[in-house]
């Protein structure tokens, strides 16, 4: 479960970085394995998507390919995360 500080923190963060029309902010739950949800019992955090962009085929099909445009707002994403949250 997702510290709502901590998704504030991030989504004006992301919003200062990339623009707010870059920070989608749903709260849909989804469904996925994945084990950072283990460290977000023990320390507050937020675990982020990043999307590839509609109508992208969905990950783990036949059909995947990773859109590489998307990098560079990523790594701008999460560079400027960490960099806030060691000013904060």
């Amino acid at each position: 479960v997702n510290d709502p500080a901590k998704v504030s923190f991030c989504a004006g963060t992301v919003s200062d970085f990339l623009g707010s029309d870059n920070w989608n902010g749903k709260a849909d739950m989804y469904l996925t394995s994945e084990d950072f949800a283990y460290f977000l019992e023990e320390v507050p955090g937020a675990m982020l998507l990043l999307g590839l962009g509609d109508g992208w085929p969905g990950l783990h099909t036949p059909s995947f390919d990773f859109n590489d445009r998307v990098l560079k707002a990523g790594i701008t994403a999460l560079t400027g995360i960490a960099l806030s949250f060691a000013d904060a």
